[in-house]
C-alpha cells in the first residue's frame, strides 16, 4: 500500500464518520419532534379535562365552553413556553451555523464593506 492509499482510506473513514454522525443527528431530531408532537397531543387532549371544573355546570353547552376556554389557556401557556425556549436558544443556534461569516450587522477586520 502506498502513501496515497493510506491517506485516501483515512479520508474515506472520516467521511463515513461524518455521514454517520449526521444520520444520528437526523434520527435524534426526528425522535425529539415525535416526542414533542406526542406531548402536545396529550396535553391538548387530557390536561383541559383535568383542569376544567365543569362539574357545577348542568348544561352541555356550558360544559363545552368551559373545556374550550381551558384548552385555549393550556395552548397559550404551551406556546408561551415554546416561545421562551426559542428566544433563549435561537440566537445561539443561528450564530453557530456559519463560522466563516459574522452574524448580520457585526463586522470584522476582514469583512469591511467600505
Amino acid at each position: 500500500m502506498g502513501h496515497r492509499t493510506i491517506v485516501a482510506d483515512r479520508h474515506a473513514k472520516g467521511r463515513l464518520r461524518r455521514i454517520a454522525a449526521r444520520a444520528r443527528t437526523i434520527a435524534a431530531g426526528t425522535f425529539l419532534i415525535a416526542v414533542f408532537v406526542g406531548v402536545l397531543v396529550t396535553v391538548v387532549r387530557y390536561l383541559p379535562q383535568l383542569l376544567a371544573s365543569p362539574h357545577d355546570l348542568r348544561d352541555a353547552k356550558d360544559r363545552a365552553e368551559e373545556l374550550g376556554r381551558t384548552r385555549t389557556a393550556v395552548l397559550a401557556v404551551f406556546a408561551g413556553g415554546l416561545a421562551v425556549v426559542g428566544a433563549y436558544y435561537g440566537p445561539g443556534v443561528s450564530g453557530s451555523t456559519s463560522r466563516s461569516e459574522p452574524p448580520l450587522g457585526v463586522g470584522c477586520e476582514k469583512c469591511r464593506l467600505w
